[in-house]
């Protein structure tokens, strides 16, 4: 009888005890078998609560520690709870009943609330400031029901349902504070750049984290309302500069606004503040050379190229110039965060390529690679390293063809192939030149046998490395 023949129960305990003695890496990497195993390891996760103890163990807000299972991971966590149980879980799925409620959505019939409108949220809560050993807290008290309408609240304006939020405002929700589940109600009507979203929570005093927050995400309009409404609010009080830009402050960032907000995706925006910097006698007149550069460098690392082409055309900005900490041009910004269409710009710009190659493999951006190439980019130094790590045997492939040393590097790229069992990448490098010496051989086995990879030991010995010799030379006290 095959493996995945056997009934359901039996093969999750035959996962669940490989857990148990073989540890997080070697279950997770069963996935790769196929889809049938990979559902049967989530499965088997989820069915034991697995994660619970991990995350419980975690402290701070380690963005390391949010794999990309979580929020499904903590939605059937969220579904399953008892009423009584983790507080944080409890709410998550109250506050997802009432927005399933509101939206007319399927509903589950056991959770009565809609699967895919809690993922929604708990990946809402997964990326947001408070730590994941704090969701899965068993001494977590009870929300108050203020507490509990803020987290609705914000939950409905992270997915941007007016009438929803309306009834809470109306309700003297309070909404200036920020939910420590869903974050905070006003960034998210920001981050939407819905206006009418925005101008139900009332500004009574000026706020420069949420006009940061509009011109972060382009909202021309929101951003106007906010900046307006406070220039009538700071007039009522006599004061005849609303902003007061020379007024040097770390709590609002008013002295260095006029550059923040800058860096935006909107264009409108950016011609609104110009328009607004040129009030100021101390930020009038042409931008200069230094804040340039650093537009363009964030313009490049962010793919804004819609903004990159107007300041390149509107205020001359430069193109190759070190603009971060002395080190990075634009162009190697955008080759660092695979911006494929800031490299092509920038290149047909006159840009330099040294060293691009290597930053745009070290992300595993293989289409930007792609593009340097075709544009003569050279390839040089260790830059396997990293394609291999990250499995990925077509960049690999590709930076072979284009002259890349498979020796260079450390770790050797044929001890990474071997610690990802990743048997086609390792015939690939050998058959393109990698020295299978005695040292990397021996690395090899040595990294095999830690992550107790048998198969990866077979594969050695039928290609004549001695494993027998290897491993026991390194542990001389088994003699």
């Amino acid at each position: 009888m095959a493996l995945l023949d056997l009934p359901a129960e039996i093969l999750q305990q035959i996962l669940l005890e490989c857990f148990v003695n073989r540890g997080w890496k070697r279950v997770l990497r069963l996935r790769l078998v196929n889809k049938l195993f990979a559902a049967e390891v989530l499965g088997m996760i989820y069915t034991h609560d697995l994660l619970d103890g991990y995350f419980q163990s975690l402290s701070g807000n380690s963005a390391q520690a949010r794999p990309p299972y979580i929020a499904g991971y903590m939605a059937y966590r969220a579904s399953k709870e008892p009423v009584d149980g983790m507080v944080n879980l409890v709410t998550i799925r109250e506050v997802t009943q009432r927005i399933s409620r509101e939206l007319n959505l399927e509903l589950d019939r056991e959770t009565t609330c809609n699967r895919e409108c809690m993922v929604t949220l708990c990946s809402q809560v997964a990326r947001g400031s408070y730590s994941l050993a704090s969701i899965f807290d068993k001494s977590t008290v009870r929300p108050n029901d203020g507490d509990l309408a803020l987290h609705l609240l914000a939950a409905a304006a992270f997915m941007n349902l007016l009438q929803l939020s309306t009834k809470m405002v109306e309700q003297k929700c309070p909404f200036e504070r920020t939910s420590s589940l869903f974050g905070n109600p006003v960034q998210h009507a920001l981050r939407h750049g819905s206006l009418d979203m925005v101008k139900l929570f009332p500004r009574v005093y000026s706020n420069s984290n949420h006009l940061h927050e509009a011109a972060r995400n382009g909202s021309f309009d929101c951003f106007k309302h906010l900046y307006d409404i406070d220039t009538v609010n700071f007039a009522a009080h006599g004061t005849p500069n609303p902003w007061r830009f020379e007024y040097s402050s770390s709590i609002d960032r008013r002295s260095s606004a006029l550059e923040t907000w800058l860096f935006t995706p909107s264009i409108d925006v950016f011609k609104y503040v110009m328009e607004i910097r040129q009030t100021s006698e101390e930020w009038k007149g042409p931008l200069n050379e230094g804040l340039l550069a650093r537009l363009m460098t964030n313009y490049a690392a962010t793919g804004k190229a819609t903004m990159a082409r107007y300041i390149l055309h509107e205020h001359n900005a430069p193109v190759d110039v070190l603009a971060l900490w002395k080190k990075h041009t634009p162009l190697l910004r955008a080759c660092h965060n695979g911006q494929t269409e800031m490299v092509q710009l920038l290149i047909n710009l006159g840009a330099k390529t040294k060293g691009a190659v290597e930053l745009a493999a070290a992300g595993g951006h293989e289409q930007t690679v792609r593009t340097l190439l075709d544009h003569g980019a050279e390839v040089s130094g260790a830059v396997l390293s990293n394609p291999a790590k990250l499995g990925r045997i077509s960049m690999v492939r590709l930076l072979l063809d284009n002259g890349a040393d498979p020796n260079e590097g450390s770790p050797n790229a044929l001890v990474t192939a071997i610690a990802l069992e990743h048997k086609a990448m390792f015939n690939l490098l050998l058959e393109r030149g990698a020295v299978l010496s005695k040292e990397v051989g021996e690395e090899c086995v040595k990294r095999a046998k830690a992550d107790g990879l048998e198969s990866m030991l077979v594969f050695l010995e039928e290609i004549g490395v001695d494993i027998v010799t290897t491993w026991l030379g390194s542990h001389d006290f088994l003699l």
